[in-house]
């Protein structure tokens, strides 16, 4: 009956394990990432001197951002910023932007060009990033 019992709670924990919505390669599904780059008119443009192009929906437009620099911040130091957007990348658009409707209004009315860091939580498996911090600089002449 006790190795029945004992048989029976493994089974479980492991289905419960195995039905985990974890990304592959990694042991996080919620990071706090920071984004440094600009927006640019297309993928080709975002990609433009190796940042890493990146499709964001933000107040329900999808607009292509170059990330220069990826970084994630916590406890962690396992995973980093750009295995975060690899991990997103199958999917577009690769993050949705969310959050006080002053952080994605100014999000969403940067101009192409305009250095942006934005910092936020993002959970991988659903995309989302919820931002906690949007700061502008202008776009060059």
């Amino acid at each position: 009956m006790r190795l029945a019992v004992n048989s029976l709670a493994l089974v479980v924990a492991f289905t419960a394990i195995a039905r985990a919505d974890w990304p592959i390669g990694t042991n996080l599904r919620i990071v706090q990432l920071q984004l440094d780059g600009a927006f640019a008119p297309d993928r080709q443009s975002a990609r433009a001197g190796g940042a890493d192009a990146v499709l964001v929906r933000v107040a329900g437009t999808e607009r292509w951002f170059g990330a220069v620099r990826a970084r994630t911040v916590g406890n962690d130091p396992t995973l980093f910023g750009r295995d975060v957007l690899a991990a997103v990348a199958p999917v577009q658009p690769n993050l949705i932007a969310l959050g006080p409707d002053a952080l994605t209004q100014r999000l969403a009315g940067a101009a192409d060009g305009a250095a942006i860091h934005m910092e936020g939580i993002v959970d991988i498996g659903a995309r989302t990033y919820l931002l906690r911090h949007v700061k502008l600089a202008d776009a060059p002449p």
